[in-house]
């Protein structure tokens, strides 16, 4: 995180090996924040040099977001105070971060966002579609739901283009 990222709304996703889910995640969340926010991922588990194969793919062929510099990233080596939200990918993910990491931060039980993602790992490219699908509309209704205004200037536009219509 740099200086400029200072004021900013920060995000991190979590999921088990940063291979798969929260590396989508957060290709998906800095395409549609376009620079508005910080966004991070990280596992509780991370291992490997990269994400997963199937997931740079799918995130390439299906959304034109490159992730094959991702380095996965373990929670322990992140200062979460610093985020505003962490978003955990499945409830193992969750009960890991509400049971042993809050004993070592001082985490706000509502910046912790707790989805229900089917892990696609060594599965199908078509589960990885899948997931990459539901993760993009948890995103939406997230950053809807804790920030407005993100996608304010897309709701009035496409309102002005229906009355130009009318």
């Amino acid at each position: 995180m740099n200086k400029d990222d200072k004021h900013k709304l920060k995000i991190l996703f979590v999921c088990y090996g940063n291979k798969c889910r929260s590396p989508m995640a957060e290709g998906l969340a800095k395409k549609m924040l376009k620079g508005k926010a910080y966004v991070e991922s990280a596992g509780i588990a991370a291992w490997g040099y990269d994400a997963s194969h199937e997931a740079i793919k799918v995130m390439k062929d299906e959304f034109s977001i490159d992730i094959s510099n991702h380095n996965p990233t373990d929670i322990t080596d992140l200062s979460l105070n610093n985020f505003d939200y962490i978003v955990t990918m499945d409830s193992y993910v969750d009960t890991y971060i509400k049971k042993y990491i809050k004993k070592y931060y001082q985490i706000e039980s509502n910046k912790i966002i707790s989805w229900d993602i089917y892990d696609p790992y060594g599965k199908s490219i078509e589960d990885y579609k899948k997931c990459a699908n539901t993760i993009q509309t948890h995103i939406k209704e997230l950053l809807t739901k804790i920030n407005p205004s993100i996608f304010s200037d897309k709701i009035i536009f496409k309102l002005l283009f229906f009355l130009k219509l009318g």
